[in-house]
């Protein structure tokens, strides 16, 4: 199957559009599959619809039926159930498209999102389908929650071809709104670290203090700038006394407690991620009382048509320790060999890491038809924050402010989809295709808009420019600290127990 681009050619059954329209009839044969699967099969009828429907939105234009299935040298039969349906592939596969988004889509600028965010736009979203790497059909592992299950529920999806029909369908959650925020951060942290994006950053500075351990930032922190790794951390502000002042009791520390939706400014200028990932400073001076802010970006990929299956464990160690074989565990670490397997305190090698594993199928991993991810930057969300600069309000910097919040998330969105989709061991996921963006403005019309990483820090940078201009305070340079003696002798302690395992929790506990 070639690569080069290729136009428009109705006797050929040629297309532009490259691997979009390849997209379109694949997804199309398999909705046609999953049909007849599941007892309810297309129509001849119905199938050709939905083809002719796709590759209309994949070439930005309508598709007469007579273009689809001309001399084409390869074809597929469609199996609708009482019918087969041949319908030829595009001879031709343009070259894939890079740019993150829906082809004739209108690109994102600083004006569009500004306009959005400023009148009476309701949301951005992101749609795509992806596949396991390895396939359609591979199988994939799902995170597991406590007690060793994955997370499953029963949705309820359109159906293909049937406009206003519904179906239930079994689904397993392999990333989470709290995992895909995480790896928002994470991704806007490799961007800062590489030079590609500045923004304001608390950063605690272990150093050489502790081992595997030299910095945390509020990109990483759990709970953000609410976290309590930045609360036991000390500042360079000194006390009438000289000693160092605690982050919370100093100036930034303050102005982060009290950050409310009526006065987000002291967030904005120390920590904006927070204002549209989310945080409650419930551990902070105020505690129970402290400033929530609902999250703003949410995002999460869910399997489809999940059916779980098996997995397998087994070690054959190459000493052939026998389990028979008992030893005695110390509190050290260490071990030594047990009189005899009933002797007081004798457990199996397993415990200390030798010996077989028998072969074992537990549950485990899950087949599915399709994942999808799903991003929605909610625009109302923003608006509650107000951002008064010397006790006043200005409709100007408030809108200013947002759109800064706004662009940002897209540049963490972005900038995660980018990275790829490897959520964990055996759970890469591709997308079908070109990521698609809609700015939803007016009701019943989503426009589709384009955006790629490059695009976003774009707009991003003029939009922190716009708001500097009008006073908005924007802090670059990271605020750094260091963690307080008795966070050191806590994470050290801690450090031990886990080497020793004298901790009784195994990792992920």
């Amino acid at each position: 199957m070639g690569h080069e681009a290729s136009g428009t050619d109705a006797g050929s059954g040629r297309h532009q559009g490259g691997r979009t329209v390849w997209y379109a009839w694949m997804r199309t044969a398999r909705d046609a599959r999953l049909a007849l699967a599941r007892g309810r099969p297309m129509s001849a009828k119905n199938a050709r619809r939905v083809l002719q429907r796709r590759l209309g939105a994949a070439l930005g234009r309508p598709v007469p039926e007579r273009e689809i299935g001309h001399s084409v040298p390869i074809s597929c039969i469609f199996e609708t159930g009482k019918e087969r349906l041949t319908i030829p592939t595009p001879a031709k596969c343009g070259r894939r498209n890079t740019n993150m988004s829906t082809p004739n889509a209108k690109p994102l600028d600083f004006k569009s999102l500004h306009e959005a965010v400023a009148g009476h736009a309701v949301a951005i979203r992101c749609r795509t389908k992806l596949q396991p790497a390895a396939g359609e059909g591979t199988k994939v592992f799902p995170p597991t929650h406590s007690g060793g299950v994955y997370a499953t529920e029963k949705r309820r999806l359109p159906v293909e071809g049937e406009p206003g029909a519904t179906r239930e369908a079994d689904c397993v959650l392999l990333d989470s709104v709290q995992s895909q925020a995480n790896r928002i951060e994470d991704a806007l942290q490799a961007a800062i670290d590489n030079g590609e994006l500045t923004m304001p950053l608390i950063v605690v500075e272990f150093g050489d203090t502790v081992a595997d351990v030299q910095r945390v930032t509020s990109l990483q922190a759990p709970h953000r700038a609410a976290d309590a790794i930045l609360r036991d951390s000390l500042t360079d502000q000194k006390d009438e006394k000289g000693k160092p002042l605690p982050f919370r009791k100093s100036d930034v520390g303050e102005a982060i407690t009290n950050s409310s939706l009526a006065n987000a400014t002291g967030l904005f200028r120390y920590c904006p991620h927070a204002l549209f990932l989310g945080v409650w400073d419930s551990t902070g001076p105020k505690g129970g009382l402290g400033a929530k802010f609902a999250r703003a970006l949410v995002s999460e990929i869910v399997g489809i048509d999940a059916i779980i299956g098996k997995k397998t464990s087994s070690r054959i160690d190459p000493l052939q320790i026998r389990k028979q074989a008992a030893v005695l565990k110390g509190n050290d670490g260490k071990w030594k060999m047990a009189a005899d397997a009933k002797a007081k305190g004798a457990v199996s090698p397993s415990e200390i890491n030798h010996g077989n594993i028998p072969p074992d199928v537990a549950d485990g991993s899950a087949t599915i038809a399709y994942a999808e991810h799903t991003a929605v930057l909610s625009l109302p969300q923003l608006r509650r924050l107000r951002f008064p600069i010397g006790g006043k309000l200005d409709a100007n910097i408030d809108n200013a402010a947002r759109t800064v919040l706004a662009s940002l998330a897209l540049v963490g969105l972005t900038l995660s989809l980018e990275r790829g989709c490897d959520l964990r061991s055996r759970c890469l996921l591709f997308p079908e295709g070109p990521l698609s963006f809609e700015l939803l403005a007016t009701p019943g019309k989503p426009d589709p808009v384009s955006l790629s990483t490059t695009q976003a820090i774009a707009i991003y940078n003029q939009a922190v420019e716009t708001a500097k201009k009008l006073g908005l305070p924007w802090e670059t340079s990271p605020i750094t600290l260091k963690p307080s003696p008795d966070l050191i002798e806590l994470v050290k302690k801690s450090q031990d127990l886990a080497a020793t395992g004298a901790d009784g929790e195994k990792d992920g506990d």
